[in-house]
């Protein structure tokens, strides 16, 4: 059997994967030596992610999983990545309204 092997997928799912509960956030700069890539291969597919929706950049210029992430595995997995912002969602309706 012939086996096949997309590489560019597979440094995708190389990222994808550093991020944990533990690590919710990466910058592309500490991305590049966990995963053993030169630095502008890791920018150009942390770019790919971000286009097609898989990481969301933040202000500061961390990253982290998007909600798309949740499309690419089992619920439980959902449920663990989605739990810390449903969190702070619930937390922040909790507030009382800012007063003008």
């Amino acid at each position: 059997m012939v086996e096949y092997r997309v590489e560019a997928l597979a440094k995708g799912l190389r990222i994808l994967s550093l991020f944990t509960e533990q690590r919710p956030t990466w910058r592309v700069s500490d991305i590049a030596p966990a995963v053993g890539m030169p630095l502008p291969t890791v920018y150009r597919v942390v770019m790919t992610l971000t286009a097609e929706g898989y990481l969301d950049h933040l202000p500061k210029g961390d990253y982290r999983p998007a909600v798309r992430v949740l499309t690419l595995g089992p619920r439980r997995c959902a449920v663990s990545i989605s739990f810390p912002r449903l969190r702070r969602v619930c937390s922040n309706l909790r507030r009382p309204p800012a007063k003008p």
